[in-house]
């Protein structure tokens, strides 16, 4: 059955991967086209911004012929999976790599990827390190205050331990909306190991501090944008180990993953306290001091954790009292 999916979410990837799980539940492999309809993405041509990565079958705009072989279909969020369980942790993780593994990439696309393959050798081992910066900072707090510091620690740790396994030959692979991160890792690494990343892609900001949320959503209807996204998604795909926080561009990596030997992943802790999480991974993560930036941002995240409490006790207090007033003043004994 010929399937137009109808997709919207938020950025490249949170797009991706909601059409992808909404693939799975339709049961639907091939013969489907996911149309963006999400006008934030949409340029003032009118373009799809999936057409921009993607192979569409060519029956998509046609007179549909047999109202029976086809289905237009919206995609739904299912809570599966979120930002405190990783993709891998899903039931689904097995049938959404298949089906993300069997899209159709157009010839623009396969060119961009082919030529920057070398950047990821398959004679060494390599370690993918995903930099994202500010926008998480803002938009999700609870789950971690992070700095490049926190990522070059991570990387000195999982060196240390290959070191150990006389691993001594390993590349880095830096994946990252932000300039001043790749700078900082060629600075610490470049004289030691090979650090790598693709040069002059649209998806970056300059400094750590800049506000790379506003820029993703600026640069949302560009071309140039999506197909730079989905090539570093694909180099972290080629990686041996990755180093992440949660995002939907490594839980793509991760169902686009396709090599014998299993990816090792090390996702930076989730958590709503950049402290406590100091004091769980001491020897992962040193101690870093923290800033006058993250004490505001915990501040905020701790008003914002007691007024969800309030919002809950409250909630419970009135179908407590909303259920003693239909059923009766013992409805709520021994529950």
């Amino acid at each position: 059955m010929d399937t137009e999916l109808l997709v919207d979410a938020g950025g490249v990837f949170s797009k991706f991967i909601v059409a992808i799980e909404t693939l799975y539940h339709l049961n639907v492999s091939d013969n489907y086209y996911l149309k963006c309809i999400d006008q934030r993405a949409i340029n003032s041509f009118g373009e799809n911004p999936f057409d921009y990565i993607l192979e569409q079958p060519s029956w998509y705009g046609k007179p549909v012929l047999d109202p029976n072989k086809f289905q237009r279909t919206q995609c739904q969020i299912y809570p599966t999976f979120d930002y405190s369980a990783t993709i891998e942790k899903s039931p689904k993780f097995s049938g959404m790599s298949k089906i993300a593994k069997s899209m159709k990439l157009n010839l623009e696309m396969k060119a961009l990827m082919d030529q920057h393959t070398h950047l990821v050798s398959e004679s060494v081992k390599t370690i993918g390190v995903h930099i994202r910066a500010t926008d998480m900072h803002y938009g999700h707090a609870r789950l971690g205050i992070w700095n490049v510091d926190h990522y070059i620690s991570m990387v000195d740790y999982v060196l240390a331990t290959l070191k150990q396994k006389k691993i001594d030959n390993v590349d880095i692979f830096i994946a990252s909306d932000n300039e001043e991160g790749i700078s900082k890792f060629v600075e610490r690494f470049g004289k030691t190991n090979n650090v790598r990343f693709v040069p002059n892609l649209s998806n970056r900001v300059g400094g750590w501090n800049d506000d790379s949320g506003a820029f993703h959503l600026r640069n949302l209807t560009k071309r140039e944008y999506w197909q730079d996204s989905f090539l570093e998604m694909y180099m972290l795909s080629l990686c041996n180990i990755l180093i992440v926080r949660t995002s939907n561009l490594n839980n793509f990596s991760r169902i686009y993953y396709n090599k014998d030997e299993e990816q090792e992943i090390i996702w930076l802790p989730f958590s709503n306290d950049p402290i406590w999480v100091r004091t769980i991974y001491p020897k992962i993560l040193p101690d870093i001091p923290i800033t006058e930036e993250e004490k505001m941002i915990q501040r905020k995240i701790e008003l914002e954790d007691a007024q969800m409490r309030v919002e809950r006790l409250r909630k419970t207090e009135r179908r407590y009292l909303y259920s003693e007033k239909i059923l009766g003043p013992d409805s709520n004994k021994n529950k």
